[in-house]
């Protein structure tokens, strides 16, 4: 799995997480989660950007530390 390939499955992990089930705090039930590119952000690296309903925003750079053997 590359780089983009797991940040494109967390993203999708990440807004499956942000559709209400019980439990979900408040925050997180109108997140939104868009990857570097969709965001418009001029780098190379691989990552999401998360936007909370407070209107925060996180950045989560993905960077592989171990390729399978």
């Amino acid at each position: 799995m590359t780089e983009a390939e797991f940040t494109d499955a967390l993203a999708e992990l990440l807004d499956a997480a942000s559709n209400p089930s019980e439990g979900l705090a408040p925050e997180w039930r109108d997140a939104r989660v868009c990857s570097f590119g969709e965001a418009g952000l001029l780098t190379s690296n691989a990552g999401l950007v998360v936007r909370l309903a407070d209107g925060s925003e996180w950045q989560l750079t993905v960077v592989r530390s171990r390729r399978p053997s």
